[in-house]
C-alpha cells in the first residue's frame, strides 16, 4: 500500500465505534446489522454508515441472510493493513 492507501485504511480504524464493531464481529463470528444496532444502541442510519465504511475498506465482508445483511471479519485485510503500516514505518 502507498501512503494515501495507508491513511485511508487507518482512518477507517480510527474510530471507537468502528473498532467496537470489529471486535464484536470477531468475537461472534458473524453478526447481522440489527444485532450490531441492538448491542451498541445506535440508530439504523448510524450503524449502516459504520458498517458501510468498514465494508468499503474491506475489514468486513457482507452477505445476505434471509433478507438481512450479515457481516464477518476479513482477517486477511486486517493483517495486510497492519503489515503494510509496519513496512511503511520500519523499512
Amino acid at each position: 500500500l502507498d501512503r494515501a492507501e495507508i491513511v485511508s485504511k487507518l482512518s477507517a480504524l480510527a474510530d471507537e465505534t468502528r473498532l467496537q464493531i470489529l471486535q464484536m464481529v470477531a468475537k461472534n463470528g458473524e453478526m447481522r446489522s440489527n444485532e450490531v444496532m441492538d448491542a451498541l444502541k445506535l440508530s439504523q442510519p448510524s450503524i449502516s454508515r459504520y458498517l458501510g465504511q468498514l465494508t468499503a475498506n474491506g475489514y468486513l465482508q457482507e452477505r445476505r441472510v434471509n433478507g438481512a445483511k450479515a457481516y464477518t471479519l476479513n482477517r486477511d485485510r486486517i493483517e495486510k493493513t497492519l503489515k503494510a503500516v509496519s513496512a511503511f514505518l520500519l523499512d
